[in-house]
């Protein structure tokens, strides 16, 4: 390929965006004027008393910033109270700040990530095999204390395995290292 037909092919695709953007942008405007039924002025004059009020609500964009920052450091404090507490008393409290959380409680922001978080969560476990989800589920489910200790235990050497299938065989030894014994 020459420099020539390099430039010929580029100059070709560009043309046909070109061209391709102008066709749009002709119809979109074409929809819009015809989908209005008050003349060209008076979308001019709302168009302007809209951004008079928009720039009127500017510092009302800061107040949602500091409610935001409030709202986080909120979440972050209960959070934080929560850790450390120990037993079955940390687990109820991070449970149920977390389930403030997603009710809102803590600002739309914050019920947003929570949500987008279990929505994720939930995905990741529909992808584990079944008889996994199943003993998770059950691990999930048990008192804490030494049966559920060593249940997890037991869990985890079907994991080392490969009880699961290989794809957890192979995730169950890179963690291996980092769970206790």
């Amino acid at each position: 390929m020459t420099a020539s037909t390099l430039k010929t092919i580029v100059g070709r695709r560009l043309w046909i965006t070109g061209l391709v953007l102008a066709i749009a942008a002709a119809l979109v405007s074409a929809l819009l004027l015809t989908s209005s039924s008050q003349p060209a002025s008076a979308s001019i004059t709302q168009t302007a008393s809209t951004l008079d009020s928009e720039l009127s609500q500017a510092p009302a964009a800061s107040d949602d910033k500091a409610d935001a920052k409030a709202d986080r450091a909120a979440f972050h404090a209960a959070m934080k109270a929560a850790r450390a507490l120990k037993g079955q008393e940390r687990v109820d409290a991070v449970k149920k700040v977390v389930a403030d959380a997603k009710a809102g409680t803590y600002g739309d922001r914050i019920a947003k990530r929570a949500n987008r978080r279990a929505d994720r969560n939930a995905a990741v476990f529909a992808l584990l095999p079944d008889e996994l989800q199943a003993d998770l589920t059950k691990l999930r489910a048990m008192e804490p204390g030494d049966e559920r200790k060593a249940f997890r235990q037991e869990v985890r050497e079907k994991a080392l395995d490969g009880d699961y299938g290989d794809k957890v065989k192979e995730a169950a030894e890179k963690l291996k290292d980092r769970w206790k014994k």
